[in-house]
């Protein structure tokens, strides 16, 4: 605990230039607008797509036998965790409108950390769970029409282009997706109309980000005076209304039964209806709601992934142990080829209070997670570990999965930290792992540049208990000498470095 408040006041916390409260937005692009064309330097997966604009400018798009085609346009790049979590959603998307003239592209952009041949070995990683369109922006240009031209600052990004080839939303994959595409493809979405809305959707998420709940239920509600069964503006006031914010159970009760009616036929909205509701220790009171609509969405669709995830979690945090264990143990059958849902699941299970009972779940879900995306669910190594060592494995296997974990995570500092820290100060590993640590703390140190103080001074801890006390002074003096004056944790980095002196001599 000390070592991630000491990181997180090392490192600041920041939010995107749009969500910063008063922040100026230079828009040029808006709902309602002609969708820019894509500048692809390469296609990556799937065919070629073109954007026609059409002239028309009724309000309503008319059916026709050819009618245009629909674009879901995502904005993502290889190192983002949360566009990782996307693309299983896009796939869903992708397989439910195909045969709807629905066409799922995902868009990313060169950086350093975001190449050519980066973003090619992540597609044929992912292989047949990437299944749409995956295309490579031509220096940005497509970024700059689309993202840029719109006053987005953060991936993922959607933008929704409907059959006349104008925008029709912009807005995260996690909110609303689902159902713009669902009005678009059937003919009920209005552009006219949905321009109105937009301004009062980017005020509800912008209210949301800085926890502003009053705000965003009163921009929900007169979003919802323009369009009274809109399914977002509804999900948002039920937001606003649960105890966690305003605090107002008896509203949100009814709105969440009038919700889960209304999508009986909508499995999607049912599960993510479960997902807003589901509170561990049932603080919300709402957990009956949330199993009942997910059960729903099950008795339609029993290989639904995400509504497995989310009734593994409800039966866990209502402590039903027996049913925890069939549930899982059917589940994970289905989950095998889904790494980011078997990742969900290990966690859940490998928790400190829940692993006495599931840990072999656990187990397994980690196995069969690192078997789809070893890279992307590296951190489940650090789990696994922690599992194993309360099995009492022995140190040749708790080390084996040690050395995977700084293999596979070689890139990612924060994480090859924490373990290293974790072998050097946690009473069941200190003193036993120190080569390991010393291995982890070096390829964090070269994964960082060298110039984080947190990192460095882990890095001197692991170089003196593993009996280089020079090379640990040295790395403690260059640790306190990035640190700025009058930070919190120069008194504590000087104290180590007087108890390396001392134990030179």
């Amino acid at each position: 605990m000390r070592r991630l408040m000491l990181l997180a006041l090392a490192l600041g916390f920041l939010l995107p230039a749009g969500m910063a409260q008063g922040a100026a937005r230079t828009e040029k692009l808006s709902v309602g607008d002609p969708a820019p064309k894509l500048s692809i330097a390469k296609w990556l997966k799937g065919k070629k797509a073109k954007i026609k604009v059409k002239k028309s400018k009724k309000k309503k798009a008319k059916k026709s036998k050819k009618p245009g085609k629909v674009y879901v346009i995502e904005f993502w790049a290889t190192w983002c965790a949360p566009c990782r979590e996307s693309i299983p959603r896009l796939n869903d998307l992708q397989r439910r409108y195909r045969d709807k003239g629905v066409t799922a592209i995902g868009v990313t952009a060169e950086d350093e950390n975001n190449t050519l041949e980066m973003a090619r070995d992540f597609v044929k990683e992912w292989g047949d769970k990437m299944d749409y369109t995956v295309a490579f922006d031509r220096k940005g240009k497509t970024y700059e029409k689309y993202m840029t031209a719109a006053g987005q600052t953060g991936i993922p990004t959607v933008f929704v282009v409907d059959q006349t080839g104008h925008i029709a939303w912009i807005g995260s994959p996690f909110d609303g997706l689902d159902y713009v595409v669902e009005e678009i493809v059937s003919g009920r979405y209005d552009l006219e109309m949905a321009k109105q809305v937009a301004p009062l959707e980017r005020q509800v998420i912008d209210a949301q980000m800085l926890s502003n709940w009053k705000a965003m239920a009163t921009n929900a509600e007169k979003w919802l005076e323009l369009r009274p069964d809109d399914y977002r503006a509804q999900r948002y006031l039920l937001l606003a209304s649960l105890p966690a914010a305003l605090n107002q159970p008896d509203q949100a009760r009814k709105l969440a039964d009038k919700l889960i009616s209304q999508n009986e036929e909508k499995p999607w909205a049912l599960n993510e209806i479960a997902q807003l509701l589901m509170s561990e220790n049932n603080k919300q009171k709402m957990n009956d709601l949330s199993l009942a609509a997910v059960d729903r969405v099950l008795q339609k669709e029993p290989a639904n992934v995400a509504a497995r995830v989310t009734r593994i979690k409800l039966l866990v945090y209502a402590d039903r142990r027996s049913e925890v264990a069939a549930f899982a143990k059917e589940s994970l059958a289905i989950l095998k080829e889904d790494g980011s849902a078997l990742g969900e699941v290990a966690r859940l299970l490998a928790a400190p209070k829940l692993r006495n009972q599931y840990g072999d779940f656990a187990l397994q879900a980690i196995d069969m997670a690192l078997a789809t995306d070893p890279e992307g669910n590296a951190s489940l190594l650090k789990d696994k570990f922690e599992l194993l060592l309360a099995q009492k494995a022995d140190q040749q296997q708790l080390e084996e999965v040690g050395r995977y974990l700084i293999e596979q995570a070689s890139e990612n500092a924060a994480l090859l930290n924490e373990f290293a820290w974790g072998l050097l100060k946690d009473p069941p590993t200190k003193g036993r792992f120190n080569a390991l640590a010393l291995a982890a703390a070096e390829r964090c140190d070269k994964a960082s540049g060298g110039s984080n103080p947190m990192y460095l001074d882990t890095y001197a801890w692991a170089m003196f208990e593993n009996g280089n006390i020079d090379e640990a002074i040295r790395l403690e003096e260059k640790a306190i000498s990035l640190l700025e004056a009058g930070d919190p944790t120069i008194m504590q980095f000087r104290i180590t470095l007087k108890q390396f002196e001392k134990a030179k001599g």
